[in-house]
C-alpha cells in the first residue's frame, strides 16, 4: 500500500508542476494592468474647451462652502482662546485664599463681566454607611 502512495505522489508531482506553470504562462499573457495601460494610451482624454454652466455653478458652491469652513476655524480658534483665559482665570480665582485679595483682570473677564462675589462652595457630603454583612450562602457551599 505504501508503494503504491509514493508511486501516485511521483506522478502527481509533475502533473502538478505542469497546471502551475501553465496558470504562471497564462498569467502573465493576460496581464490586466498591461492592458489597462494600453487602451488608456490608445484613447487620449480630450479637455472640455469650456466649462459650463452647471460646472460654474459648482465650483461657486464649492468656493462658498471652503470660506464658511474657514470662518468658522477662526471662530472655533477665537473661541478657545476665550475659554483658555477663563479657565485661566476660575484657576487663579480658586487659588486665591477665602479672604480673597483681588480678582484677575483679563480681556475676556473686561468684556463680560462675571458676578464680583462668588457663592462659597458647600459642604463636602458625609461618607456613605458600609454595607451590612452578607450571610447568604449557596447550596453547594453547605
Amino acid at each position: 500500500m505504501t508503494d503504491r502512495r509514493h508511486l501516485a505522489a511521483l506522478a502527481l508531482i509533475p502533473a502538478t508542476a505542469g497546471v502551475f506553470g501553465a496558470s504562471v504562462a497564462w498569467a502573465g499573457a493576460h496581464d490586466p494592468m498591461a492592458a489597462d495601460a494600453a487602451s488608456a494610451a490608445a484613447t487620449p482624454v480630450a479637455a472640455p474647451a469650456t466649462p459650463d454652466a452647471a460646472q460654474v455653478a459648482q465650483d461657486q458652491q464649492m468656493a462658498d462652502l471652503a470660506a464658511q469652513v474657514e470662518a468658522a476655524r477662526v471662530r472655533i480658534a477665537e473661541l478657545q482662546v476665550v475659554l483658555s483665559t477663563r479657565a485661566a482665570d476660575a484657576a487663579a480665582l480658586a487659588a486665591q485664599p477665602a479672604g480673597g485679595a483681588a480678582q484677575p483682570a483679563s480681556r475676556a473677564a473686561a468684556s463680560n463681566p462675571q458676578p464680583a462675589a462668588a457663592a462659597p462652595a458647600p459642604a463636602p457630603a458625609p461618607a456613605p454607611a458600609p454595607p451590612p454583612p452578607v450571610n447568604a450562602t449557596t447550596g453547594a457551599s453547605g
